[in-house]
């Protein structure tokens, strides 16, 4: 977990149906960025993030990620 250019979130997808999108949010809460990926097939599942087309710059961010809408996971992360 520290990055620098891309951001790789792996998690298990337990359906194809489900839709999946991520927020990233500074140490203020303020979302910095949005993606909505859609459907993904069920399994491992990794998904990239640009941090320069984020715009992320350096420093610590809370990534989310949403299936269906709901709060699945948060982890932290460094940007070097």
């Amino acid at each position: 977990n520290p990055f620098t250019n891309v951001v790789r979130l792996q998690f298990y997808n337990k359906q194809a149906t489900d839709k999946i999108s991520i927020e990233i949010r500074d140490t203020y809460g303020r979302l910095i960025y949005r993606e909505n990926f859609g459907t993904r097939s069920a399994g491992n599942t990794v998904l990239e993030i640009n941090a320069t087309s984020a715009n992320l710059r350096t420093g610590i961010y809370i990534a989310s990620l949403r299936i269906n809408d709901k709060l699945t996971r948060s982890v932290k992360m460094v940007k070097m």
